[in-house]
């Protein structure tokens, strides 16, 4: 083995990891494998800022030397040849000075690295082999470049963006999950001398442990689809225990945000127990404890709950769909020695960090400020409940009812000037709760609450009253499912 190879072969195994290496190296053996990532064109592209100013348009040919000179180890053979099959590159400069570029095709792309083409569907556009000029990386230019692309293909009426990445590269993953992509593919090819064999799998769900506390940067693990709805829970040592946190990509890098919270309320006996508020019996600190177990590899995840005063003693599976990654939802079960419950509650409490005030009813809005207007307390409201028979339906039978802001850009208002302390950074969004036709009993009702000043401070909620918790309650039955959602659209979803 050559000096550099085996010094290029030491610097991935240093910077990128054993698994990296290995597949690096079997790569270079004949297996070689790419994650297809997708994005719909249907939703909000996300804004972005970049340091520097950028003039974008597309390369034309008497341009190609300089391309050349950006990227030296490209050739003018290669570049006709994507010219040829119609592949285009948008080509960034500042200061006139060319700084990065990024392919894109319609049809069929030609994945160099597997050496194979990928038949693109009617509405598909392929976004491949971005480059930026080393002096200037770090300055968001590839994802701005992303950004154009993904804006000019929408606009031209394309409905999908796709683009291919290594699986041990996490840093593209997630910069791509930012700009909305997920993992819906692995393809890729097994070659041994003359034989050759091609695979594209679907991936049932792909589960975002690749956005692990220590690669997210964060505290928490984090499970859900990359680019749609994701839940934590905080590390036992950390609060607030005993509550699923719901995060979204609302902020305008798009990066995620805390959207809400989940509790868990069982009722037995009349008494109902609160999983954020009880003391827990290992070390009496407040917040009962909650582990999360992973299974087979998917996004689907067993949340165990420490038993409740009350005696109820239940888990969680969480489950996520592919074709619905803005949904998560929560499957109850009772542990065997678990009291008899009457309810267990799964309620979202916070509500009011983006001052929901909409309630959407079957035949009308309800707002908290015709509910609650009047209230001026330090505390929580009473319930107002809605029975089944108020409750909207989807074309297909789910019940679905849903909370909104009524603010054009919540992110303007400040609720603690100087701080981000129930600040809400994030374009509006829509929450609602669904139950799966064939899940609904006819005891079904919605039920919220409101505040008038923040939980845990003397600070009113700018603009008013605002609805805090908002539930969906039934006896419980095991087995029973409740499904939580987002949507960017901002009023009732379909």
């Amino acid at each position: 083995m050559s000096e550099p190879l085996v010094r290029r072969a030491w610097q991935v195994l240093r910077r990128e990891g054993v698994r990296s290496f290995w597949f690096r190296f079997i790569g270079e053996c004949g297996y070689r494998r790419l994650f297809l990532l997708s994005r719909s064109l249907g939703e909000p592209l996300p804004a972005l800022r970049v340091s520097l100013p950028l003039a974008m348009d597309w390369l034309a040919p008497d341009e190609v030397p300089e391309y050349l000179a950006l990227r030296p180890t490209a050739s003018a053979g290669s570049v006709a040849q994507r010219m040829g099959r119609g592949n285009r590159c948008l080509a960034a400069r500042s200061g006139g000075r060319l700084v990065g570029v990024m392919w894109v095709c319609t049809g069929r792309a030609l994945i160099e690295y597997l050496d194979r083409e990928l038949p693109l569907a009617a509405g598909d556009v392929y976004l491949f082999d971005a480059y930026t000029d080393p002096a200037s990386r770090g300055q968001a230019i590839a994802p701005a470049l992303s950004a154009e692309l993904l804006r000019r293909f929408q606009e031209a009426g394309c409905q999908r963006a796709v683009r291919a990445t290594l699986p041990e590269n996490v840093a593209a993953l997630r910069a791509h999950a930012k700009a909305g992509f997920q993992p819906y593919a692995v393809i890729g090819r097994v070659k041994l001398g003359g034989w050759r064999r091609d695979f594209l799998r679907l991936l049932q769900i792909v589960a975002a442990v690749v956005l692990a506390a220590a690669q997210a940067g964060g505290d928490e693990l984090r499970w859900g689809i990359a680019g749609g709805l994701q839940f934590a829970i905080p590390p036992a040592i950390n609060g607030p225990r005993g509550l699923v946190r719901l995060l979204y990509p609302t902020l305008p890098d798009g990066g995620y945000d805390l959207i809400n919270f989940i509790a868990i309320e069982p009722i037995v006996r009349g008494r109902r127990g609160y999983s954020e508020l009880e003391h827990s019996q290992a070390d009496n600190a407040q917040g009962k404890r909650l582990w999360a177990e992973p299974s087979d590899g998917r996004l689907r995840a067993t949340i165990r709950v420490e038993k409740f005063a009350n005696g109820a003693h239940v888990r969680l599976q969480v489950t996520q769909r592919r074709d619905q990654p803005d949904e998560i939802t929560f499957t109850i079960y009772a542990e065997p020695d678990s009291a008899p419950i009457e309810y267990c509650i799964l309620s979202s409490t916070m509500s009011n960090k983006a001052r929901n005030r909409h309630l959407w009813l079957k035949d009308e809005v309800v707002t908290s400020q015709s509910l609650f207007g009047d209230y001026r307390k330090n505390g929580f409201t009473r319930h107002a409940e809605y029975h089944l028979s108020r409750l909207p339906r989807t074309p297909q039978g789910d019940v679905l009812v849903a909370v909104t802001t009524d603010e054009k850009d919540p992110a303007a208002t400040h609720p603690f000037p100087g701080s981000r302390h129930w600040y809400y950074g994030g374009f509006p969004v829509t929450q609602y709760w669904k139950k799966a036709k064939e899940t609904v009993h006819e005891d079904l009702e919605v039920a919220v609450n409101a505040r008038y000043t923040y939980w845990k401070s003397n600070r009113p909620i700018p603009g008013g009253v605002a609805f805090e918790n908002f539930e969906l309650r039934e006896r419980f039955y095991d087995g029973q499912q409740f499904t939580f959602g987002i949507t960017r659209r901002t009023g009732m979803p379909p």
